[in-house]
């Protein structure tokens, strides 16, 4: 049998995580702007639905074309505004609040919460904030504004991929859709991180495969590409047709 050598609260103090920690909620920067921009979401959705569905008389519920819109989009509005209530009061508890000397009150004299005198500097015994992890309480040090600038940048950076991808289907009435994929996987593999030729060979290879698949086995309509129109007339349209 394994002896208890008398270490194991020590490591456990040093080394484990304690269990609350493990379920914490972490809240970041913009959380709140982003919880409120989704509930006005929700609300602009919900307000669509009598004008973007119908209600016909004599059909049975479940089977109105707005019924399911509406359960669906008042389960959308319903977290969202929970979402929005949970995240105003996580953001509340870290906005700073004035002491009692700088709002004019006189600081009762305490003791701390190991029944010593309180810090005569302040003469008011400072609590140790306690980080709620249901609650999704943060730390003091993290910025509390509604949306920091550093925030938004990390939203906007999806934006990139985003134009990427308006590239690559912009590049396919030019360049065809064979040419615009076997280029396309190796640039977004760059851009990825990744460096070997053999990786970035294999992402040619799978552009390949997806044009194969796609247009060549189960002709999909993709807008021939202008730089076909070089090759001779035989040679086009086996292009056009295949790739």
């Amino acid at each position: 049998m394994r002896q208890d050598d008398g270490n194991s609260g020590a490591d456990t103090e040093a080394g484990a995580v304690p269990a609350p920690e493990l379920f914490a909620v972490r809240r970041r920067p913009g959380d709140l702007f982003f919880a409120g921009l989704l509930f006005v979401l929700a609300l602009f959705l919900l307000s669509r639905l009598p004008a973007e569905t119908r209600w016909f008389d004599r059909v049975d519920l479940p089977l109105q074309p707005r019924f399911w819109p509406a359960v669906v989009l008042g389960a959308f509005t319903l977290f969202s505004g929970l979402h929005l209530m949970q995240s105003w009061l996580a953001w509340n508890r870290t906005v700073p609040r004035p002491s009692a000397a700088s709002a004019g009150r006189r600081p009762r004299p305490s003791t701390s919460l190991a029944g010593t005198p309180a810090s005569p500097r302040s003469g008011i015994a400072r609590r140790p904030r306690q980080r709620s992890p249901l609650a999704g309480g943060r730390p003091d040090h993290l910025d509390t504004s509604l949306l920091p600038a550093g925030e938004l940048l990390r939203w906007l950076r999806p934006l990139e991929f985003a134009l990427y991808f308006v590239a690559y289907a912009a590049s396919i009435p030019w360049l065809g859709y064979l040419l615009s994929t076997a280029v396309f996987m190796p640039l977004l593999g760059l851009r990825t991180g990744i460096r070997s030729p053999s990786g970035l060979g294999l992402l040619a290879g799978l552009g390949i495969g997806i044009v194969l698949v796609f247009k060549t086995g189960l002709e999909v309509r993709m807008p021939p590409g202008a730089l076909y129109d070089l090759f001779p007339p035989q040679v086009r349209n086996f292009l056009i047709r295949n790739f």
